[in-house]
């Protein structure tokens, strides 16, 4: 089993939240960012950087608030963690499973992206709802997001 992290990129565009996907080579579709945790890292990390290798953007990791007065630190939580059958890859040559840590991120739209590895699309709920070469998991995952931050009509404050 390998650690994975993966990212569900969310900006707000001033009318709608969309969700930003990245184009995946190897498997011909849009997907979250994401990949494999480097042994010197947590998965909270890995998911960060990996957004920014292959989106060129900086996500901060979205999780639910802590009550009031709470008196520790939060540490951004995955908002699944799923078992990924995967064919063999550059990291394992034979069939495998990702133990997948899946986060959302989100991302100042206005922001400059810097150099990435992957093409991103932003899609609002009805594109995504619609789209080809999306992913089936991806596209239920993403609706999902999507449903939850319908409830807050402007960007998140995720430095509470």
């Amino acid at each position: 089993m390998e650690m994975t992290a993966s990212t569900f990129l969310v900006g707000h565009d001033g009318d709608r939240w969309r969700l930003g996907l990245a184009w995946h080579r190897r498997l011909g579709g849009w997907l979250p960012t994401g990949g494999h945790q480097d042994d010197d890292e947590t998965v909270e990390q890995t998911a960060v950087r990996e957004a920014r290798e292959e989106a060129g953007v900086e996500a901060q990791l979205l999780s639910l608030p802590l009550p009031n007065s709470f008196p520790h630190p939060a540490v951004a939580a995955p908002w699944w963690i799923v078992d990924v059958p995967a064919d063999p890859d550059n990291h394992t040559p034979t069939l495998h499973v990702h133990r997948d840590h899946v986060f959302v991120g989100v991302v100042d739209l206005a922001a400059p992206v810097t150099d990435c590895e992957s093409a991103v699309a932003w899609f609002t709920r009805e594109e995504l709802a619609r789209a080809a070469e999306v992913a089936e998991d991806s596209r239920l995952q993403g609706l999902q997001v999507l449903t939850h931050l319908e409830q807050f009509p402007s960007p998140i404050d995720v430095s509470a």
